[in-house]
C-alpha cells in the first residue's frame, strides 16, 4: 500500500513539473503581467513540489524503520558459528517454536525436515541470521539460552549418582550407605502429594524390592502418576517405617529424590 502511495505522489510531482512546462496566458496580458502571472504559478508548483518531495521521504523513512528490526544485544552479538544438534536442544527448540506458532510437529529431537524449515521461517521473521540451524542465536531469541544451561549442569550433576548400589545393600546395611548418591529405575505404585510428597517405587519394576522414594512436587513440570516408569538420582536416608493396613510395620529402603525424570 505505501509503495503504491509513494509511486502515486511520485506521478504526481512529474505531473505538476510537465503541465507548468506550456502555461495559458491571457491575450489581453502585458508581458510584465505575464511574467508576474508565471512567477505566481511557479512558487506555487515549487511549494507543492516541496511538500510531496516531504511527504515521499517521510514515507520512505517509515518504511525502512518498519523493515529494520532492531535486536536486543544479547541476541545481536550472540554466536551464530556452533551449531548444536543434541537431542535435549533440538526438542526444547521444538516445543519452543510450537508454542510460539512454528509447526515442528511431535518434538522428538531430531531437527528434521520440518524443523529447518520453521527455523528458517522464525529467523526470517525475527530478523536474525538465517541458516536454518540451532545457534546461540536462536537460542538467545527463543528466551531458552538459560534453561539449556542449567539442564546441561543438572545432566552434568547426575553423572554424579551411582547406579551400583543394590537393594539389597540399601536394605540390609542402611547405616553404611546413608548419604550415598544413587540412582535407579523403577515403576510407580504408590504416589502421595503434600507438602513433602512420597512415592513406593518398584525398582527395576521388582515387586519385591520396593524403594521409599520422598521428593518436592513444585521441582517438577509434571506430575507422577501410578505405574509411571521413572529414572531417579537421590540420596539415600537409611530406611523408613510405616504401619500398613494390616497393622503389620514395613520397613523400606529410603531415597531422597533430587530428580525424578520419566522414562
Amino acid at each position: 500500500m505505501r509503495k503504491m502511495r509513494n509511486v502515486a505522489a511520485g506521478m504526481l510531482v512529474m505531473g505538476l513539473l510537465l503541465g507548468s512546462s506550456q502555461p495559458v496566458m491571457a491575450a489581453d496580458q502585458t508581458p510584465e503581467q505575464q511574467i508576474e502571472e508565471l512567477q505566481k504559478e511557479n512558487e506555487g508548483l515549487r511549494e507543492q513540489v516541496e511538500t510531496l518531495t516531504k511527504e515521499l521521504e517521510e514515507l520512505k523513512g517509515t518504511e525502512e524503520t518498519e523493515e529494520k528490526i532492531e535486536l536486543p544485544d544479547h541476541v545481536a552479538n550472540a554466536d551464530t558459528s556452533v551449531q548444536y544438534s543434541d537431542q535435549a536442544t533440538v526438542k526444547l527448540v521444538q516445543e519452543t517454536l510450537n508454542a510460539a506458532g512454528y509447526n515442528c510437529g511431535t518434538p522428538d529431537g531430531v531437527a528434521g525436515k520440518k524443523t529447518t524449515e520453521q527455523i528458517n521461517a522464525y529467523e526470517t521473521a525475527q530478523g536474525l541470521t538465517v541458516n536454518g540451524v540451532i545457534t546461540d542465536q536462536l537460542l538467545e531469541s527463543l528466551g531458552i539460552a538459560d534453561q539449556l544451561e542449567e539442564q546441561a549442569k543438572a545432566e552434568a550433576d547426575k553423572a554424579s549418582y551411582s547406579s551400583e548400589y543394590t537393594y539389597e545393600q540399601l536394605a540390609r546395611n542402611p547405616d553404611t550407605y546413608t548419604g550415598k548418591k544413587v540412582k535407579f529405575s523403577g515403576k510407580i505404585l504408590q504416589v502421595m502429594e503434600g507438602k513433602i510428597s512420597y512415592l513406593r517405587v518398584a525398582m527395576n519394576s521388582n515387586y519385591d524390592t520396593v524403594i521409599f522414594v520422598t521428593y518436592d512436587k513444585d521441582e517438577l513440570s509434571y506430575r507422577l502418576l501410578e505405574d509411571d516408569l521413572v529414572t531417579i538420582c537421590g540420596s539415600s536416608l537409611g530406611v523408613y517405617s510405616y504401619e500398613a493396613v494390616s497393622g503389620a510395620t514395613i520397613t523400606l529402603p529410603w531415597i531422597m529424590a533430587t530428580y525424578v525424570d520419566l522414562q
